[in-house]
């Protein structure tokens, strides 16, 4: 609508409060809105007051997607517009008249920025932020505290106790989370660390994943005294966004952990939070500002943040090599290092420093590639197995090595002197050295990203509260066969069941291919890759059919049991207590109709199953019509609550074989199981696209792929 002629806008009056529940007062009471859709409706344009809403928007706000809309919608929209205009009327006189318009396609509410809370806490909101950037940080507390003062609870309370669950009230939620963000800066840069400290506690416990109130309430601990539990708050938020997001803290927050453990004075002087922490311990001599001996600009470092992949190597000699020979420790020092440089250059790394018994290698820093993390620790597995080979004594004691690798970003500081290898500094480090702290000798412990990064080629064991421990490395040829045509498919089934996973978006992906190695070499590939994610995912494979006449109830009936954990030795009394209390798990609480309606839908495929197991895979006698009505919603509904649960990957072999019915229903997975992170491959022959020309065309999330023959590598995989 733009802006309205001044004479167009009625004179302020009455006032609309949303930060709380929905309030209109009128000289200082409260007037009465009506009912539930006419308040809903003012809640909606006030919203979006002094912009067209269009009447489809209010019908689809009002009544929600379980909510079926009734014929009558529009008119019980009109009549709540004409109860609004009434009430406007009744308390403003003629200009109520004016307050609620018609305008195509829908309507439009005008009011005066004083009139609505929301505005009044935005106007206040930009001044606070406007003071806080200028340093006035006293000013700056007053005005965000008076801006969040507005509130009376969350917005439109009522609202959202009655069922309501617009967007549009988790953009103003959160814009409150950012002032109160912006107030407990302004608070910590005024010294206020122990006033805000119980709230900024509360409020981190509430939202675990806002990295920014992360890091105000561990600059508040710090600066309390409280330095333990400032890092016992970063270990929490990291943990908590790499389990539920995969990702690793943000570089502020890094910056601040390493801030923290080398005590730089910058954090116990009050600054506005949120600047980058430059710690003083990392300042290299004659860099200082003012420093006469600054060496000139043609030979300064440039720096620059990239990803790395590290690995540490630590030496000891029994009790820090007392009573060992010094001669002896710096020979077989001098062996270990020769040893580390010559691995290091074998795996394509870069030894940037050596002090005393510990050497840095770094991977990545002329360029990152996805391979440097698993470069980094095959490199960290044949330091280690060289040294335990060839490592002299001194003294008589052999030293023991300890190993840790990680993987992030880090501070690369490069010389005008292009032969002098770069320095290396930031968080990255730190999160190195302290696992290289708890790693026993002839470990090699790594972070969680290296091991994300490389779990394809490396074999793991999660230790408790200490990263990942390496069990070995992959020899491809020793595990599974693998050829270079297979390779290349297989690292596009990496790429979509990431994309799956991380983003909550279903996929199938059919892969054609006539029978043999090809299809044998690729699922055996794709089965060990999926299995290097271990708890991360559930994988499923069944057959497909087998017999003539089966149809999609034979699959739902393996993929229920296989996500129930049912093993083919149960009985059918073991089978359905497993059946029940998986559901239960699924359903939340274990109790209500939920758990119940889904048990007895699909108990039928339960016992279906149990009876082809008892028949030797063969299908009971009497037709089994395809589930349909409640029953397809309920199996549609379990296959969600499971992929929501653990991201689940259904391999389904020898799809060719399935009737209609079968191919129908497995092209539809991925389109009815919403935003689920669920990810189908299926196997086929190419004669299913004689059958059906137009598969997988057309469908939003579907893939479809051939594999290349594999004559010519039969000699490399068997000779």
């Amino acid at each position: 609508m733009g802006h309205l002629v001044a004479d167009e806008r009625r004179s302020p009056g009455m006032q609309f409060r949303i930060l709380g529940p929905l309030e209109v007062v009128r000289d200082g009471r409260q007037v009465s809105l009506g009912g539930a859709r006419q308040r809903a409706t003012l809640g909606l344009l006030l919203l979006h007051a002094n912009r067209v809403v269009a009447t489809s928007e209010l019908l689809k706000a009002l009544w929600s997607v379980r909510e079926s809309t009734p014929p009558t919608a529009r008119k019980i929209v009109q009549n709540a517009v004409r109860g609004l205009r009434a009430v406007f009327a009744d308390h403003d006189g003629d200009t109520g008249s004016s307050v609620l318009l018609t305008r195509s396609p829908g309507y439009v509410l005008r009011v005066e920025p004083d009139q609505v809370d929301l505005f009044q806490f935005t106007r206040r909101a930009e001044a606070g932020r406007a003071e806080l950037a200028a340093g006035s940080f006293e000013k700056a507390a007053v005005t965000l505290r008076d801006a969040l003062g507005l509130w009376r609870g969350s917005v439109l309370a009522d609202l959202v106790e009655s069922g309501v669950t617009w967007p549009e009230l988790t953009a103003v939620q959160n814009a409150r989370l950012d002032v109160v963000e912006d107030y407990f800066a302004a608070e910590l840069a005024n010294g206020r660390h122990q006033a805000v400290l119980g709230e900024l506690e509360m409020m981190f416990e509430a939202q675990p994943l806002r990295e920014r109130l992360c890091y105000l309430l561990i600059l508040a601990l710090y600066r309390s005294g409280r330095q333990v539990d400032a890092l016992g708050v970063y270990a929490r938020a990291r943990s908590t966004l790499v389990e539920r997001l995969g990702l690793e803290p943000g570089r502020s927050l890094q910056t601040l952990q390493h801030s923290i453990l080398v005590h730089d004075p910058a954090l116990v002087s009050p600054d506005l939070p949120g600047r980058a922490v430059v710690s003083a311990a990392a300042t290299a001599p004659g860099q200082a500002q003012g420093d006469r001996d600054a060496p000139p600009p043609e030979t300064a470092a440039t720096a620059e943040r990239t990803n790395l992949s590290v690995i540490m190597v630590r030496t000891r000699f029994g009790e820090e090599g007392e009573g060992a020979d010094p001669e002896g420790i710096d020979d077989t020092l001098d062996s270990i290092e020769a040893t580390i440089r010559s691995e290091a250059d074998r795996f394509g790394g870069t030894v940037v420093a050596s002090v005393g018994a510990e050497s840095l290698v770094v991977f990545g820093a002329s360029g990152w590639h996805d391979e440097d993390a698993a470069q980094a620790v095959r490199t960290a597995v044949a330091i280690r197995d060289r040294l335990d080979r060839s490592a002299r004594p001194a003294g008589g004691r052999a030293p023991a090595i300890h190993l840790a690798a990680a993987t992030g970003q880090a501070r690369v500081m490069r010389r005008a002197v292009a032969d002098d290898a770069p320095a290396v500094r930031g968080a990255l480090l730190v999160q190195c050295q302290a696992l290289l702290s708890q790693a026993s000798p002839g470990e090699i412990l790594v972070c969680p990203t290296t091991r994300r990064s490389s779990r394809v080629e490396i074999d793991y064991e999660r230790t408790p509260a200490r990263g990942w421990r390496v069990l070995s490395t992959r020899d491809d040829r020793a595990g599974w066969p693998v050829a270079p045509v297979v390779e290349r498919e297989l690292k596009v089934l990496d790429g979509l069941l990431d994309y799956v996973r991380h983003r909550a978006r279903p996929h199938l992906v059919t892969v054609l291919g006539a029978p043999g190695l090809e299809m044998t070499h690729f699922m055996a590939g794709f089965e060990h890759r999926v299995a290097c994610y271990q708890d991360e995912v559930r994988f499923v494979r069944v057959q497909g059919p087998r017999f003539s006449g089966d149809s999609s109830r034979e699959l739902q009936g393996e993929v229920l049991a296989a996500c129930c954990e049912i093993a083919a030795t149960d009985a059918e009394g073991t089978a359905r207590r497993k059946f029940a209390v998986t559901i239960r798990r699924l359903a939340g609480s274990g109790v209500g109709v939920d758990a119940d309606w889904l048990i007895s839908k699909l108990s039928p495929l339960i016992g279906e199953y149990c009876d082809r197991r008892s028949l030797g895979g063969r299908p009971p006698s009497g037709s089994r019509l395809p589930l349909e009505g409640e029953a397809l919603a309920a199996w549609r509904r379990f296959l969600q609550r499971t992929a929501l649960e653990r991201p689940l990957v259904l391999a389904i072999n020898d799809l060719h074989r399935a009737d209609n019915g079968l191919l129908d229903f497995v092209e539809d997975l991925t389109e009815y199981a919403g935003a689920v992170p669920l990810f189908v491959v299926a196997t086929a022959w190419p004669e299913l696209l004689d059958r059906r020309p137009e598969w997988g065309g057309g469908k939003h999330h579907a893939t479809t792929m051939s594999l290349d023959s594999l004559h010519e590598f039969k000699e490399e995989l068997h000779p």
